[in-house]
Formats: structure tokens, sequence, C-alpha cells
């Protein structure tokens, strides 16, 4: 099974998710549905009643690779302590973190 990134976005706005594992899935999910209708594509709704809320569910988002990642980006991931760009799932194995 792929790691899986699930990515909620409610009050913001999404750009990118930069891996250089293309086993990565990406999940994104967005609460922020304004103009969107039941039955669009990747369009559900959850709660009954008074309660239902739409959100947009979107399996598979695509992936950007870092090195389209840009400059004012990665200085600001290196500037942060972050440190390099995003690791690979084998990089991270060998620290110990999955």
């Amino acid at each position: 099974m792929p790691t899986r990134i699930v990515i909620e976005v409610c009050g913001g706005t999404y750009c990118e998710v930069y891996t250089a594992d293309p086993s990565v899935e990406v999940v994104l999910v967005d609460w922020d549905t304004s103009g969107f209708e039941p039955g669009d594509h990747f369009v559900r709704a959850i709660g009954e009643g008074d309660g239902e809320r739409l959100v947009l569910v979107v399996p598979g988002y695509p992936t950007t690779t870092p090195a389209k990642m840009p400059d004012d980006t990665r200085r600001a991931l290196e500037r942060a302590g972050v440190g390099r760009p995003p690791l690979t799932l084998a990089d991270l194995a060998k620290q110990g973190v999955v």
C-alpha cells in the first residue's frame, strides 16, 4: 500500500504537494465548496438534515517533483529549519520516521 498524504483545506488556498517518491498518494479534502453542488465530480455530502455539509474529496491528486519547487519555497523551508526539499520515503525510513 502506498504512503497516503491527506491535505485538508479550510479557508485557505492549496498550491502544490512536492515529493520525489512517485508512489506517494495524495488525497485533497477541501471544505471550501462554495459554488459546488451535490453530485458534482468529487463532491460529497456528509451529515444529514441541518448538519449536512459538502466536501470536495479528490483522491490521486497530482504531485510535483521537488526540482520544480520555486526558489522562494525552497528558501522558506531551509530558513524554517525544515531542511532540504522533501525527502523520499526511503530517506524517512533510514531516519526511522516510517
